[in-house]
This record gives structure tokens, sequence and C-alpha cells, in this order.
């Protein structure tokens, strides 16, 4: 097994999932868990090792859901910013993001 060091530095040379949304009014019905499994049954056609994915501190229920999947949590990343859009001025705020991955 890739440490967590090794892992951080090899983020470039593998695939990343990134933006896998289900709407809500339709979540819980299994479309998330396909649509994950479109994304993996892809990377390994591809002859890729592992997947990663990063997912904000905050989004537990996404969290949650990839380690349901398998995924194994790695790091966590304090250092990003993301979009704030709550109030009516965009901005970029501080936020923590985990980093998880799969190994195929």
């Amino acid at each position: 097994k890739e440490t967590a060091a090794a892992a951080a530095n090899n983020i470039l040379y593998y695939p990343k999932i990134a933006n896998l949304a289900v709407s809500p009014d339709i979540r819980r019905r299994g479309l998330g868990s396909r649509l994950l499994e479109q994304c993996l049954e892809t990377a390994k056609q591809w002859k890729y090792p592992t997947v990663v994915l990063q997912v904000e501190q905050p989004n537990t229920r996404a969290k949650e859901f990839y380690l349901s999947q398998q995924f194994d949590l790695v790091n966590m990343d304090t250092t990003t910013k993301a979009w704030d859009v709550s109030e009516w001025e965009l901005k970029l705020v501080p936020t923590s993001k985990y980093f998880m991955k799969k190994d195929l």
C-alpha cells in the first residue's frame, strides 16, 4: 500500500473524480453509486491502479458516501480555498479538504 506522502505526490498521475453530484430530489436511489461505479470502471479500462478525489470538510455526507464505497482517507489539506457564494459578493475563503483514494 502506498503511503499518504507518496499518494499526495502521485496525485497528478491518477484520474481524479471531481464534481460528482446528484440532485437533492433524486438522492438515496443509488444513482451516485452507479455514477461512481462507471467512473471506476472507466479508470480500470484505462489501466489506472488508483483513483483520487477531494471532499470539502463540511461535506460530511459526501465523505461518508465515499468511505462506504471503500475509499481510503489519506490526509486533510488545510491550505485550500473554496468559492463562497452565500452573500452577494463572490470570494475565496479558506477551507479544508479530505484527500481520498481507492485502489482498483
